[in-house]
């Protein structure tokens, strides 16, 4: 059987335009509808990640031998970093951090703390790793900065549930990492 592969310009592109139509449905208040959207666009890009690891993978093993690739040895990335040596957000850091940020705050508009706090620490992973954050100047110190106020706007939230549910230990928790952020 022929399998057609879309190349990997139009999923970027059509990855953009999810993005847009999710920030429409959010500014009209359909969260669920901008979830929906945003979870297409990131899958399609873990997928056209994975794509990409699979073929770097094997350019890795036909240079640096067989057995250091199935041992784990051969990293594809430069740095050394993979999936199993990360900190446990396995293929979302390599998400557009947009995406990732922006299903954050759906998900905080929708009283979904856990799942983007989730999410703004994969975008903020994803920024560091890609070098997209502070140590990449002005504008990336701004990402950053942008991404690490949404983190302590969260913590805030969560602790002011806690708070209201008179768990105060985990409400200073909660507060004491939203201080930390900001």
């Amino acid at each position: 059987s022929y399998e057609m592969k879309v190349p990997e310009e139009i999923i970027k592109e059509t990855n953009l335009i999810f993005n847009d139509k999710a920030l429409q449905c959010a500014a009209s208040g359909d969260y669920d509808k901008s979830v929906t959207l945003l979870n297409k666009a990131i899958q399609a890009e873990i997928s056209l990640n994975k794509a990409n690891k699979m073929a770097e993978s094997v350019l890795t093993s036909m240079t640096a031998g067989d057995a250091g690739a199935s041992l784990g040895l051969v990293s594809s990335r430069p740095d050394g970093y993979n999936e199993t040596n990360g900190h446990g957000l396995g293929s979302l850091e390599m998400v557009d951090y947009r995406f990732l940020v922006n299903r954050g705050d759906c998900l905080r508009a929708q009283h979904k703390y856990g799942l983007a706090l989730i999410d703004y620490d994969a975008a903020m992973a994803s920024l560091k790793i890609r070098k997209l954050g502070a140590s990449s100047g002005v504008e990336g110190a701004r990402r950053q900065w942008n991404v690490a106020t949404r983190l302590s706007l969260t913590h805030y939230l969560v602790a002011c549930d806690y708070f209201n549910e008179n768990a105060y230990e985990d409400a200073e928790r909660q507060l004491c990492l939203a201080v930390d952020y900001n």
